[in-house]
């Protein structure tokens, strides 16, 4: 039966000329006798991650829905940019979710303090997570975020150890990975599509690409709140 079957007790209008998300929460109609299922309805999302999408056409590309929080990662090696910490936490600021930096591969580098003290200068209260994927260093301070019921979701540049971070979390390969390179200290760019993990606290984890350009798209109110001292200036 078609979720747009005149039989369906479920409105018609709630699927039509609808975008799906990884993140969004549905409304399944159990045919037992068919041994199947099928989405009747998408209910309402209580927020969006976007970003402007890449080139001069605009717009906003859709990534993930219903987040309470976003890590946005980096690396403690060569990827590390305040500038482009601060386009992402203006993206997630817009999204409505709650962002946490996860500064990882600290094994790169002697003096990661220094380093989160840089991203703390321009991230105010948001909090900042040392973490090193190979020895699971700093992996506790991930699990008031990861409980059972909480959706997260991982953004950042390319190679900087997303699929590194989730195999850890499993405590198993669930992603394929890449060596870092010497010349920039970055892995190969290996997660191509968004892909939605249940984690074993039960958490929803999803995975994104890496971002090779950052857009900002239609984040006025994120801007404010990632530059709220200038906001604040008279």
């Amino acid at each position: 039966m078609s979720p747009e079957s005149k039989t369906s007790p479920y409105p018609r209008n709630s699927l039509d000329h609808c975008t799906w998300l990884l993140g969004d929460f549905v409304v399944l109609l159990d045919q037992q006798e068919l041994g199947s299922r099928i989405v009747v309805n998408i209910l309402p999302r209580k927020n969006c991650l976007s970003r402007g999408a890449p080139g001069d056409g605009g717009g906003e590309k859709l990534i993930a829905a219903n987040i309470d929080t976003i890590f946005i990662v980096t690396s403690a090696g060569k990827d590390l940019n305040l500038r482009r910490l601060e386009r992402y936490l203006t993206v997630v600021y817009s999204s409505g979710a709650s962002p946490v930096i996860l500064l990882n591969n600290i094994n790169l580098t002697d003096n990661p303090t220094r380093l989160s003290e840089k991203i703390k200068s321009i991230a105010g209260d948001v909090p900042v997570i040392l973490l090193s994927a190979p020895s699971k260093t700093g992996f506790d301070a991930l699990s008031p975020y990861l409980r059972l019921g909480k959706t997260v979701t991982l953004v950042g540049s390319s190679g900087i150890g997303e699929s590194m971070l989730i195999n850890a979390l499993y405590d198993e390969t669930v992603q394929k990975t890449a060596d870092i390179r010497e010349d920039d200290e970055k892995g190969r760019h290996t997660t191509t599509v968004r892909q939605l993990f249940v984690l074993p606290s039960g958490a929803i984890l999803i995975d994104n690409p890496g971002i090779r350009e950052i857009q900002l798209g239609d984040s006025a109110e994120g801007l404010e709140k990632a530059f709220s001292d200038i906001a604040r200036s008279p």
